[in-house]
């Protein structure tokens, strides 16, 4: 339908415009050329520049935002104001008790700040949402995650931003 033709028109563009974004980035911190980074997905679907710096991308509405580390991993992740429904049924799915009743005060803002700190958190892991937003509990003042299982790995540092209208 014309409907599904133009929503896959702009997944397209949001594709394109994010690499487009990362390329550009990639060339700022590496000072390499932009077209000479070649950039697959891994099966767990997490973006790598092969051979490069570690990468995270992330869309949310007319935003895509990515980061760059040199050293180490990175995720990101960036969530706008969409209209959601449901979020107390979603906050008791994915998110620890404690969590959803902080919720509770402020639904929209704060279900979108924990949101943003778990998926960056899990995609810095290397394991995205299927790495379990239930097997971490957020904290925002100071930012921070509280893994339940983390398996070895380094706990990555965490930021929480707000700018236009969205957070990161």
């Amino acid at each position: 339908s014309y409907i599904d033709e133009v929503a896959k028109a702009a997944r397209r563009t949001e594709y394109l415009l994010g690499r487009a974004l990362l390329r550009h980035a990639l060339e700022r911190v590496t000072g390499r050329v932009a077209a000479s980074f070649q950039i697959r997905v891994l099966p767990n679907g997490k973006p790598e520049c092969v051979g490069g710096p570690a990468i995270s991308l992330s869309h949310s509405g007319e935003l895509a935002i990515c980061a760059v580390a040199e050293h180490g991993a990175v995720g990101v992740d960036v969530e706008t104001r969409r209209p959601r429904t449901e979020l107390g049924v979603i906050a008791e799915r994915y998110f620890t008790p404690a969590e959803a009743r902080w919720i509770v005060a402020d639904p929209d803002a704060r279900f979108r700040m924990l949101w943003v700190l778990k998926e960056a958190y899990l995609k810095a892991l290397g394991s995205g949402l299927a790495g379990g937003l239930a097997a971490l509990e957020g904290r925002i003042e100071p930012p921070a995650i509280v893994a339940r299982v983390v398996d070895g790995v380094a706990v990555p540092r965490l930021r929480l931003w707000s700018a236009q209208g969205c957070y990161v």
